[in-house]
């Protein structure tokens, strides 16, 4: 009876109060409430945004944006520490924070359509959004052997797959599920219901190369720092952990490569650029090849988050994984400039940590 009472204690005390796993369960707690803080934000948004004015919705999510720059403090102080490593010769730190509290506030404004999205391809998406270079998606097209659309995480870019689906493109997108399957149901219920099909990643290699096959458009967005295969090119001027299956794909089919991004203009309209082919280089060396080719892709990326900086997901931990410190090899000084790279396995990935 002595033995029961005394484990029974020794259970409360851990459970409410502290223990080896108590941080682990607050973190869990922490974590279950930003969820339902976030899925429960977000079907507001989603009903509401349907029923007010576009005008209002921007009044609304551009605030939001505003207080979020001060009320996150660990998101604030990433994005000016990231902008502050791509900037810093270029801008004062009073300047690097007015373009840190931009990429919030038009976060925000790029959220509107989002939320909207259903009404806004229900009626005339070309109303709010045009697309510049769609000759280069048909000349692909007429190969025959697929298209690879790589982006990246600029401007409202759930709008950019359901415009070109709404066009009678066939296109899937590989996506990761989201941490809360709610919100990550409400997110593919949102793409389906624009023409895209979801391709989750760890299970959609088959499906991406049938889709190719098939000459079909894959979706990829490969500008962050993620659990894949991968390999580390530069990216805005330090290595970063880079996504290598639009390369890969890309080699083994055939298939064409195209940037493709989206960002808002001054008038809250938006405009999909989409680029000329990449070209893929096909040599004996693969692994060089897969290195190679992923830093062009990467390259395409970064030249439109140049161009629109304050539509970037600056606060993402883009350059968190890092390369070890031997057994480097370097990209040939023909494309520019040389930088060490180290092909790594998902496996084999270091312990995080850096920016």
């Amino acid at each position: 009876m002595v033995g029961h009472c005394e484990r029974q204690w020794h259970f409360l005390f851990r459970r409410f109060i502290g223990g080896p796993n108590s941080l682990t369960r607050k973190k869990y707690a922490r974590k279950r409430l930003k969820n339902v803080v976030v899925y429960g934000s977000v079907r507001i948004f989603v009903r509401l945004f349907q029923k007010l004015p576009r005008s209002l919705c921007f009044f609304l999510l551009t605030t939001i944006g505003s207080m979020a720059f001060y009320l996150v403090p660990s998101a604030r102080n990433r994005t000016i520490r990231h902008l502050f490593q791509v900037y810093g010769k270029e801008m004062s730190p009073a300047e690097i924070r007015l373009t840190a509290k931009e990429v919030f506030r038009n976060l925000g404004r790029n959220a509107v359509d989002v939320f909207r999205m259903k009404q806004i391809f229900e009626n005339d998406p070309d109303r709010w959004i045009t697309c510049v270079g769609l000759e280069h998606l048909n000349s692909a097209i007429t190969r025959g052997k697929g298209v690879i659309m790589i982006s990246g995480h600029l401007g409202a870019w759930e709008l950019l797959g359901g415009y070109i689906a709404k066009k009678g493109y066939p296109l899937s997108v590989i996506a990761t599920p989201l941490s809360d399957p709610r919100l990550d149901k409400m997110l593919v219920n949102n793409r389906t219901g624009a023409g895209v099909r979801n391709i989750v990643r760890s299970l959609g290699a088959r499906r991406v190369l049938k889709a190719l096959r098939e000459a079909e458009v894959v979706g990829i967005v490969m500008d962050q720092d993620t659990r894949v295969d991968g390999v580390f090119v530069d990216f805005l001027g330090t290595l970063a952990y880079t996504p290598v299956a639009p390369a890969v794909f890309a080699m083994k089919t055939g298939a064409t490569v195209l940037p493709a991004t989206i960002h808002m203009e001054t008038d809250n309209k938006h405009v999909i650029e989409i680029g000329e082919p990449i070209e893929m280089e096909i040599t004996t060396d693969r692994q060089r090849d897969r290195v190679v080719n992923t830093l062009r892709c990467s390259k395409a990326i970064e030249r439109s988050i140049l161009q629109y900086p304050t539509q970037w997901a600056w606060m993402h931990r883009r350059w968190r994984t890092r390369p070890e410190k031997h057994g480097t090899k370097v990209i040939p000084e023909s494309f520019g400039f040389s930088v060490p790279f180290i092909p790594v396995a998902p496996k084999e990935r270091l312990a995080t940590g850096g920016p």
